[in-house]
Order: C-alpha cells, then structure tokens, then sequence
C-alpha cells in the first residue's frame, strides 16, 4: 500500500497534464458511483465511490467542518483498490485531489467548449479552490490577460487577488 501525500505529489503534476488524462479517462468504459451524505448540520460527512471495469477502484470521504478555525474545514483522502481482487493499493490526500480535479473538470470542459483564444476569464467565487482553477486557466490559455474575480464578500475577492498577485512576481 502506497500513500500519496500534497506534499510528494503536487510539485510533479501541471494542469496540461492533468486535464488529457481527464479527457483519456472519459474514453474508458463508465463509472459505477455511488455517494454517501451523514450531515449533522452544520458539519458533514460526503463520500463518493466509484468502479471503473479494468481499472480500479476508488472511495473519496472528506469531512466538512466549516467553524473549524484552527484546522482546514475539509479534510480527507482516497482509498485505491484493484478491481480484480479487491486488495487496497493506495491513500491519497484528498486535498490533492479536490485541488487537481475540480480545477482540472474546469479547464476541460472550456478546452472542449470554449473560445481556444479567451482574452477574459471571470472567476465566479474566492473560495478554496478558485486559485486552482485560475492557475489552470492561466497555464492552459495563455491568450488569457485578464482575470477577473467575483464573490459574495469583497474581501475574499481582493484575498485572492493579492495572493494571486504575489505569486505571479515570484
């Protein structure tokens, strides 16, 4: 069994990359999912399975604790397990991939759908995985020269933008 951390994985992986192995994922035969919600409001417990024939088999659950003010109000990981014989193959962080796939999804389905040259892209939220997408949509459209960000709270916005910023002069 392999665990696979933020740390260890994040640095090898670019959202190019990331989003054909998404688009040669959706090329295999369908996922069986299934999803399980507990909630005791306000926290949560959300967990996804899915089977792919052929290629394994994976279960996500992250727990949401969102008055959390000393942890990340998401924590979680993925347990990996061979479709053939049922044997645990691997954990990875589930901010891993929450962080890679949900920006990944995105960049996507606006190769696939969107203008190739985008001038503009509108970032509808300042939440934990806005800086993400917009890393993404930076890497995958270099046409794009201008972000811009909205969110229900100015402050997060102008947050984001100034750790967006910041970055972009490292």
């Amino acid at each position: 069994m392999h665990t696979i951390s933020f740390e260890e994985a994040d640095p090898h992986l670019n959202w190019t990359a990331i989003a054909n192995a998404m688009h040669d994922g959706h090329l295999l035969p369908k996922a069986k999912i299934g999803d399980l919600l507990l909630q005791e409001t306000p926290n949560a417990l959300l967990s996804r399975g899915a089977w792919i024939d052929g290629l394994g088999m994976a279960m996500k659950s992250m727990s949401v604790f969102p008055n959390n003010e000393t942890l990340p109000s998401i924590q979680g990981g993925v347990l990996v397990f061979d479709d053939q014989n049922g044997s645990f193959k691997a954990i990875i962080d589930g901010i891993l991939v929450t962080k890679w796939k949900t920006a990944g999804d995105s960049v996507l389905g606006a190769r696939l759908l969107a203008n190739p040259e985008p001038k503009t892209h509108l970032m509808i939220g300042a939440g934990t995985v806005a800086a993400s997408i917009l890393d993404a949509y930076h890497e995958v459209f270099p046409s794009i020269n201008r972000f811009m960000i909205y969110n229900r709270t100015k402050d997060k916005a102008e947050t984001l933008t100034k750790q967006l910023v910041l970055k972009s002069q490292e």
